[in-house]
């Protein structure tokens, strides 16, 4: 299950090799505090939307 949970991250989500500002993190942390959105650029990580089609059709196929 923890190996399904590890793939299932790295095959949906792309995260950047630069460190967070510590400012864009307490504003991330803010937002987040206020039951906003947060944005996922500003914690240099992206969504892959293609990847995360497949993933679904995938998971829809099985079940």
């Amino acid at each position: 299950m923890k190996k399904f949970k590890e793939f299932s991250l790295r095959f949906l989500f792309k995260v950047s090799e630069q460190p967070v500002l510590v400012k864009d993190l307490l504003e991330a942390n803010a937002l987040f505090n206020d039951g906003m959105l947060v944005d996922p650029s500003k914690l240099n990580f992206n969504f892959k939307i293609l990847n995360s089609y497949i993933y679904f059709g995938v998971f829809c196929a099985v079940v």
